[in-house]
């Protein structure tokens, strides 16, 4: 969902569904739907947001502990957060995927 947001203007974009939607209309929808997907992760147990996350770095096809330490020296995370996010929540998001990251990298973490 946070590739599909604009980080200049913060604005969600899809061409497909701006075919048939409107431009506002698709913007609201997307940002309901990047909310409520962070919110589900951060409801979700550590254990899985590791598995999660190491799914997701697996996907680059590079080796998975380099690109673990290239998301934590660059904090990434930090952009798939939703904006207006309250700063607690933020905070917790970045805490959790920041130790993950440095477990991953540094082949701390269950691997599958």
């Amino acid at each position: 969902m946070a590739t599909l947001r604009d980080l200049a203007t913060g604005r969600y974009r899809h061409e497909g569904l701006e075919r048939i939607y409107s431009e506002t209309s698709v913007h609201q929808a997307l940002g309901i739907c990047h909310e409520e997907l962070f919110e589900k992760i951060l409801e979700t147990s550590l254990e899985r947001q590791s598995g999660e996350l190491r799914n997701c770095l697996e996907g680059f096809g590079e080796p998975v502990k380099e690109i673990a330490a290239r998301w934590q020296e660059h904090e990434f995370y930090r952009l798939l957060i939703p904006s207006g996010v309250p700063g607690y929540l933020r905070d917790l998001f970045c805490s959790n995927q920041s130790a993950l990251l440095t477990l991953i990298a540094n082949g701390e973490a269950k691997e599958k």
